[in-house]
């Protein structure tokens, strides 16, 4: 009957609802659990306790009486935020995103799709913050936590070169702004027709030369050339240097006395 066929497409209906409200659920209990064995992996209850210490150091009246030992507190301090601190905003995030399915199952039909929707782009934040610091904890390199310094030259590709040293620059910049660091340019030199023929530029921002030293090295690009009136295919080369160091490690050298008598 008409009744029958109404009452069953109701049936279903409610549990397509049921069934996304139960999807977004568990999406958040194995966010749980990966908070879990990411505070047990990285070891946040001893970074929190070490970053409370650092802390009050700097606090201290006399903090600075020790240059050397106040840049070592500094770049210590740094090193436990860059966990700290995003940790922090992730297990927030998964907190809201439950807070935030509760409000939904109050809801009903369109307006529960809608706060779900909230609540799965809520779920992505989290996601986000999770593979950071994931990758983060895969850099434990002496300066990976440090600034760095870039070159980008154009090689063998003319003009093509230039151009493409321009768009790796513009790419990278865009990088830089995702991951809320800053960039400072220092020198640069166009190319005759159009583009970059170098670069040379500081990144800075926490763990950028972690994250930008597998950068280095040569990019080629393959493309139809948009410089060429018949359209023909060009293969065009750019290189990329990194560089760094600690800005809070003390530098120390030696000079011979028979250097300063020539």
């Amino acid at each position: 009957s008409v009744f029958g066929i109404i009452c069953s497409t109701m049936v279903e209906e409610t549990k397509e609802k049921l069934l996304e409200v139960e999807e977004v659920r568990q999406k958040i209990e194995e966010l749980k659990k990966n908070v879990g064995e990411m505070a047990d992996y990285i070891k946040i209850d001893e970074r929190r306790a070490k970053l409370a210490d650092l802390e009050a150091q700097q606090a201290s009246g006399d903090f600075w009486n020790n240059q050397a030992k106040a840049r070592e507190v500094i770049s210590a301090t740094n090193a436990e935020r860059a966990y700290v601190v995003p940790f922090t905003a992730l297990t927030k995030t998964v907190e809201d995103a439950g807070v935030m399915l509760e409000l939904a199952e109050m809801e009903e039909g369109e307006a529960q799709q809608i706060a779900l929707k909230d609540t799965l782009g809520e779920c992505a934040k989290a996601e986000d913050y999770f593979a950071k610091l994931r990758l983060q904890s895969l850099l434990g390199g002496k300066f990976d936590q440090c600034n760095v310094f870039v070159k980008l030259h154009a090689g063998q590709g003319g003009t093509e070169a230039c151009d493409w040293v321009s768009m790796l620059y513009r790419m990278y910049q865009r990088y830089a702004e995702d991951q809320g660091w800053k960039i400072e340019e220092y020198d640069r030199q166009e190319g005759e027709e159009a583009g970059l023929k170098d670069v040379y530029f500081r990144v800075e921002g926490s763990y950028a030369y972690g994250m930008l030293k597998a950068e280095r090295g040569i990019h080629r690009l393959v493309r139809i050339s948009p410089f060429d009136a018949n359209k023909r295919r060009q293969t065009s080369f750019a290189s990329m240097e990194t560089q760094t160091f600690s800005p809070y490690s003390p530098m120390s050298f030696s000079i011979k006395p028979k250097s300063l008598m020539a």
